[in-house]
């Protein structure tokens, strides 16, 4: 984990908000975006989020997974440097979620210059 928080131009926060813990992403974007940040929900479609990657040149995700650490534990992945770990994103109502749009981006040299998750 990063010491401290990355600069960003967008954020991303995936989730659902009537989903219980899923919700924390679009809930960090409602803060965000009320404190006059460039923020958005998001379900968490890979295939659209890959075209938000597109929008800005610096983007910070947010996600709720499901880990072996303490509930409400924080990580912060490079992900423009390193693939995401698989166990952290094994579990997700998303068939096509954010750990496959990243790869499938890195794949197509469209990831954004800065991508922290």
């Amino acid at each position: 984990m990063s010491e401290g928080l990355p600069s960003f131009s967008l954020f991303i926060g995936v989730g659902h908000p009537f989903r219980r813990d899923d919700g924390v992403g679009p809930w960090l974007a409602a803060r965000l975006a009320n404190a006059g940040c460039k923020a958005i929900p998001h379900a968490g479609d890979g295939a659209v989020l890959m075209e938000l990657f597109a929008e800005a040149e610096a983007i910070l995700i947010a996600d709720a997974t499901q880990t072996d650490r303490a509930p409400g534990s924080v990580s912060l992945f490079n992900a423009r440097e390193t693939v995401l770990p698989p166990d952290e994103f094994r579990n997700s109502t998303h068939e096509f979620g954010l750990g496959y749009a990243i790869e499938t981006a890195r794949a197509l040299g469209r990831l954004p210059e800065a991508l922290w998750v």
